[in-house]
């Protein structure tokens, strides 16, 4: 306990095998907002990699939390998986089955994927590969990229506006959940 007090004071390293009674030491009054913070990063990325541990076998994962296209992106990444990219009809359809049965689908669902036209504006690629997506499912009048703030892409489903796991642009900085899928070893992939 005290060896771990001593890491967060200091900025240091902190080993998740000592991850015991963080609950007490983050009462304590003396701690900077940056050691609350690196604990609360990490805490979160522990309970994430037991999330996947859980459902290993999972080809996709929704995580029980909401974030912003960069940190979803990023919190796939340090999952050993990525941001999904669909890219084929039978894809999206698998995808949809999935969603279908997540605890995170509702009447109203909105969850990032990994494609956005942040490298070069109304061309939308795939995060992982740089490739342009070629496959889509916009809803009409999508994409509309709204004063040029709408620039990641969620899979929207909505019963009272019948869409039904249709794209749109989004804003990047808006938290939505986000489907992480296992990464395939696929050489073919990056040809």
């Amino acid at each position: 306990m005290k060896k771990l007090d001593d890491e967060i004071r200091n900025e240091g390293s902190i080993n998740p095998c000592e991850f015991t009674d963080l609950v007490e030491i983050k009462q304590q009054d003396n701690w900077s907002i940056n050691s609350r913070f690196k604990i609360f990063n990490m805490k979160l990325i522990v309970l994430l990699n037991i999330f996947v541990l859980l459902s290993s076998a999972a080809k996709y994962q929704v995580p029980s939390i909401k974030a912003n296209w960069h940190k979803a992106h990023e919190l796939c990444s340090s999952l050993g998986q990525r941001l999904v990219s669909i890219e084929s009809r039978d894809k999206q359809s698998e995808l949809q089955t999935f969603l279908g049965t997540s605890d995170k689908f509702s009447d109203f669902s909105r969850l990032w994927i990994g494609a956005s036209d942040l490298a070069r504006p109304k061309f939308y690629s795939w995060v992982h590969t740089g490739r342009l997506v070629t496959y889509t499912n916009w809803a009409p009048n999508e994409p509309n990229g709204v004063n040029g703030t709408e620039r990641c892409i969620e899979i929207k489903y909505d019963i009272n506006l019948n869409t039904n796991y249709l794209w749109n642009d989004n804003n990047c900085e808006t938290p939505f959940y986000f489907v992480c899928e296992n990464i395939e070893n696929n050489i073919e992939e990056f040809k």
